[in-house]
């Protein structure tokens, strides 16, 4: 055992030694470029210079300004390369298919902005050569960083404009890609993309695109051991699509395809916020995941196919505090509705989403207005004016203001408001045929916030069914419902065209997200013009339907003449 002792006291020892023999070495524009180059008032006039006189260890500081040159360092170099910060220090290079910067073995490189020219790679690691990137930029670019193997360490970076952000090729031992901000990726494949790996950690991660082309991406792919948790995505292909074993605490948005890929058993998918995609989790039967306290929202599908044990998810607007920033809101249903065995950093049962969870943030939950009532669309009907908009489902939403008045532009006030109203439809009988209306609505919550007004709506007196000459509905189809979500009834508004015999026969059909029918609401003969029918949220036999998501479709004499169904949401 003493042996053993006295060779750890020898190796730290040389480790000692070596890390006091480590020396430092400039690059800046106002030096004198005299080897070895160990002061800013000796700096080389380019980083390679700098490199180059630097031993394993060493540390190579870039000053300040843009360096217009392509560098590598030397075979097991270990050297730290750091700029004075991405907003002081430019690196560029224009030469073809050469990486702005080649790095080998334990290297570290930080502080520094970089773009290729020639829209190619601006930092590249060599094969098995683990490196350490923080505090950097990578912009404009085809590839920001492409990392072949080791221990690997990618923090707190901005990639903003690239074709591909993060690539690991070559199997890597350990990767952890952490803090970074990645901002309109443009990849047919994804934004970082691991093709194998002994165990990679993908945490606290922004992955935002707002370019036109941003269905063609994918967020994060990665093969081998992986935890994924706590990541932003918003807009994209694919959110997710990484092999096992965990997938939690990640905020996804508006992906064209799919929020989570699972390819393979062992998947665990908790304490996600999945909302505004095509499809939430995307299974193959074998994999058969848990997905367990997660909240779906608004996506068309949720289930490719059925997942294993589904513990906990809930369907609810997530409340956040806006389009791009995901803090919730106070009153959100998210907030202490994650796994019961998992707690926040305050030590709390866990919130759902990114800021949730022990990897998540403290946070005050900032108490705000329901959002602005919009789709407002109105109508005459007979000596009514009907109108409809989309209602509001923040979970402390309490009722709606709304105004009118018979000039446009108008402000609304307690002069002019006729009523309040609980439902997302109103149905004004103190009209005539002489004038045309203008309304403006505002959502309340039970704490009294008042949303900003809508914009306003017009509504003039054409098209009356019942009177000679009118306009009639061009085409059968669910026009709208309200309340959606419901909790307990909503009303379907729906019209009927002039198709075949008439009165024509109709039938409205509620089906889940699997496709199944459960309700039948009309099966009768119709005259033309606009109907409404009510369902209470019961299937066939009776029973209370659960909460989630359904679609109505409409036929006329055994045909689907309206395209596209209506999604009815409900709620618990």
């Amino acid at each position: 055992m003493r042996k053993y002792k006295h060779l750890i006291l020898i190796l730290l020892l040389i480790a000692l030694y070596g890390l006091a023999r480590a020396d430092y070495h400039y690059a800046g524009h106002e030096g004198t470029n005299q080897y070895p180059y160990t002061s800013w008032e000796t700096a080389a006039d380019s980083i390679q210079k700098a490199v180059d006189a630097s031993s394993p260890h060493d540390t190579v500081y870039i000053g300040a300004g843009e360096w217009h040159e392509t560098v590598a360092t030397g075979v097991y170099d270990s050297v730290a390369i750091i700029g004075m910060g991405m907003d002081s220090t430019f690196c560029f290079s224009d030469e073809y298919q050469e990486p702005v910067l080649t790095v080998d073995y334990n290297c570290s490189v930080e502080g520094t902005t970089f773009q290729h020219l020639d829209n190619w790679w601006c930092l590249r690691g060599r094969a098995y050569a683990g490196v350490s990137i923080k505090n950097c930029r990578f912009r404009d670019t085809q590839l920001g960083l492409d990392i072949s193997g080791g221990i690997t360490e990618i923090s707190n970076c901005i990639f903003d404009n690239c074709e591909l952000a993060i690539i690991v090729v070559i199997s890597v031992d350990t990767i952890l890609i952490s803090n970074n901000y990645l901002h309109d990726i443009y990849s047919l494949s994804s934004a970082i993309k691991i093709q194998n790996c002994d165990y990679a950690t993908i945490e606290n991660n922004i992955i935002i695109n707002n370019r036109p082309d941003y269905r063609n991406t994918a967020g994060i792919i990665c093969g081998g051991q992986s935890t994924t948790r706590n990541n932003i995505i918003i807009n994209g292909r694919v959110g997710i699509a990484c092999s096992p074993p965990l997938k939690y605490n990640n905020t996804i948005i508006n992906q064209s395809a799919y929020g989570i890929i699972t390819t393979i058993g062992g998947n665990t998918i908790n304490n996600n916020s999945i909302s505004d995609c095509d499809e939430a989790i995307h299974n193959w039967v074998e994999s058969r995941p848990a997905v367990k306290y997660n909240n779906f929202w608004d996506n068309n599908n949720v289930f490719f196919t059925p997942p294993g044990d589904t513990i906990g998810n809930i369907y609810r607007n997530p409340m956040f505090v806006s389009g791009e920033d995901v803090h919730l809101q106070a009153y959100s249903p998210l907030i202490d509705a994650g796994h019961p065995d998992w707690l926040d950093v305050d030590g709390s049962r866990s919130d759902i989403g990114a800021y949730g969870g022990p990897y998540g943030e403290i946070y005050e939950y900032p108490d705000l207005s329901p959002a602005v009532p919009d789709s407002l669309t109105g109508r005459f009907i007979a000596d009514t004016v009907s109108i409809t908009w989309r209602y509001n489902t923040e979970a402390d939403f309490s009722h709606y203001q709304l105004h009118k008045d018979t000039i446009s532009n108008f402000e609304p006030s307690i002069f002019n408001q006729i009523a309040e109203s609980e439902t997302s439809f109103y149905i004004d009988t103190d009209v005539d045929r002489e004038h045309s209306y203008y309304y403006r609505l505002a959502s309340i919550d039970n704490q009294d916030n008042l949303s900003d007004y809508s914009a306003e709506l017009e509504v003039v007196p054409t098209g009356i069914w019942d009177q000679p000459g009118t306009t009639l509905p061009k085409i059968t189809a669910i026009q709208t419902n309200y309340p959606n979500p419901f909790n307990s009834s909503t009303t379907i508004i729906y019209s009927v065209a002039n198709l075949g015999p008439i009165p024509a026969e109709i039938e409205i059909n509620i089906y889940d997200i699997t496709g199944r029918k459960i309700r039948t609401v009309v099966n009768e003969r119709r005259d033309l013009g606009e109907h409404t029918i009510i369902w209470n949220g019961k299937d066939d036999n009776g029973a209370d339907c659960s909460a989630g998501i359904y679609f109505a479709k409409i036929s006329q004499w055994g045909l689907e003449v309206s395209g596209k169904p209506r999604k009815l949401v409900l709620i618990k």
